[in-house]
């Protein structure tokens, strides 16, 4: 049986098409090693995962796919994804990073 502690687990996307360019101006295996080593160093690990996302550009018409990192944090507070979010913004030159919070979800190490 386990034993689940009730927390906050956030959810984190960010792509990796530079805003300007419009194109993956840094390597995958790059990116994921910095997203990796970050989320290691600041909150003892995470869950990191990469995936494609999709979105309508402004334009409302061209459809963009790019490269994405999926992190899955708990155990973390508000302010340190803001401080995360804010670094990959610069790192990564996006206009945006999507940030999914759950503010209860039961949580085990088993």
């Amino acid at each position: 049986m386990f034993t689940f502690e009730t927390v906050s687990m956030y959810r984190v996307a960010v792509g990796l098409n530079d805003q300007k360019s419009k194109k993956q101006e840094i390597e995958t295996e790059k990116a994921f090693d910095i997203v990796s080593e970050y989320c290691a160093n600041h909150f003892g690990g995470a869950t990191v995962t990469m995936s494609k996302g999709i979105y309508k550009h402004e334009d409302g018409i061209t459809v963009v796919r790019e490269n994405t990192i999926v992190i899955d944090l708990v155990y973390v507070t508000e302010s340190e994804i803001e401080t995360m979010v804010n670094e990959f913004k610069t790192i990564f030159n996006q206009e945006s990073v999507m940030v999914i919070g759950f503010p209860k979800v039961n949580c085990c190490f088993a």
